[in-house]
């Protein structure tokens, strides 16, 4: 993910990431910004989340990772997205929150993190 703006809006916290001046195709007018922050399916009401909201985290990932895929900026996004203060929310260089915790390996003993790979692993079936 990277941005003409001062940097990219963290999804836990609201605020502008620093990236660096990357540009990559996520900041294009051309798709939603939010595409990239679907990753995980957030409850608006705090309880589980529906089916729908399921499944809409399912497709906007899979598009924001098809964009991912031919992304010339794709490798600096990723090590702004392997930043501890990054590692768990939104898609950054062409991984979900869930992917990039199970390779920095710091899901052991977090329910919530481990629910969040195990999403990832939905999403990334069906595009095989």
């Amino acid at each position: 993910m990277g941005g003409r703006r001062t940097g990219i809006p963290n999804k836990k916290t609201k605020l502008f990431i620093p990236t660096n001046n990357i540009e990559g195709l996520c900041s294009s007018k051309e798709f939603d910004p939010n595409l990239w922050w679907n990753d995980y399916p957030d409850s608006e009401t705090g309880g589980r989340a529906t089916t729908a909201i399921i499944n809409k985290s399912i497709q906007d990932s899979r598009l924001a990772l098809s964009i991912c895929d031919r992304c010339p900026t794709k490798s600096e996004c990723l090590a702004e997205g392997m930043r501890p203060e990054n590692i768990e929310w939104g898609i950054w260089g062409g991984l979900t929150g869930g992917e990039r915790m199970a390779i920095a390996d710091v899901v052991r003993g977090n329910h919530a993190r481990q629910h969040k790979v195990s999403h990832s692993r939905k999403i990334r079936a069906g595009m095989e």
